[in-house]
């Protein structure tokens, strides 16, 4: 839940950091995961190589985010063992 609000409210901030590759937005995002800090380099390399599936349209949803976000963490062995989303 804390996830679909951030991404509703940040949504044009998180989609820059991601293109850019860093920032207080995408680490959020990565916090908001689970994923521990010591993976928060993987994730933000993760979600700015699949920025175009994350992001399909500019004015995309954010349950459509999300799911695509959650895809590519599960597709991803580092991400899927160590980042557990929290509610």
């Amino acid at each position: 839940m804390q996830q679909y609000r951030f991404v509703a409210v940040a949504q044009d901030n998180l989609a820059m950091d991601i293109a850019r590759g860093s920032g207080e937005y995408v680490t959020t995002m990565a916090y908001l995961e689970g994923c521990p800090t010591e993976v928060h380099d993987s994730f933000t390399k993760m979600v700015q190589h699949n920025f175009n599936i994350i992001f399909p349209q500019p004015e995309s949803d954010p349950e459509t985010i999300l799911i695509k976000l959650e895809e590519k963490i599960a597709a991803d062995p580092l991400l899927a063992a160590q980042c557990r989303g929290i509610s």
